[in-house]
């Protein structure tokens, strides 16, 4: 089962947001599914990390070598734009619906409020909560 992660949850892991730690084992849990993440988050990961904290870059390139890493098109850029006008989403996050509408990933798992209208209406089950719902194959 594939989930895209956005860059909020693996922020919030660092910040020890216990929220999000939860959400993290109960999807750790699950052997069946398959995290992604696009250059957006790597970009937004990477951007964070290296500025405040200590980590290095290659512990950096270690973290995120977990996740399955998304190629990018001009298909992929061309409905972010698309979504940046149909949603008025920032477009880093109309980048990542983009990609979770371009590969079929129909879960997305972040704490970016501005995902809830876009997802209900693109039908992809936005996970925000330890209470998981059921996920989408």
């Amino acid at each position: 089962m594939d989930i895209f992660i956005d860059s909020s949850i693996i922020i919030e892991v660092f910040k020890e947001n216990k929220e999000t730690l939860q959400i993290i084992e109960l999807i750790k849990d699950r052997s069946n599914i398959i995290p992604h993440i696009n250059p957006i988050v790597v970009s937004e990961v990477s951007y964070f990390l290296l500025k405040r904290t200590k980590i290095s870059v290659q512990e950096i390139k270690d973290l995120l070598s977990g996740y399955n890493l998304l190629d990018t098109n001009k298909e992929i850029i061309n409905n972010d734009f698309n979504y940046i006008e149909k949603y008025q989403l920032y477009p880093n996050d109309a980048f990542i619906l983009a990609t979770c509408k371009y590969y079929g990933i129909k879960n997305l798992l972040s704490l970016d409020v501005d995902f809830i209208k876009c997802c209900l209406q693109e039908k992809i089950n936005l996970i925000n909560s330890p209470n998981l719902p059921s996920l989408s194959q």
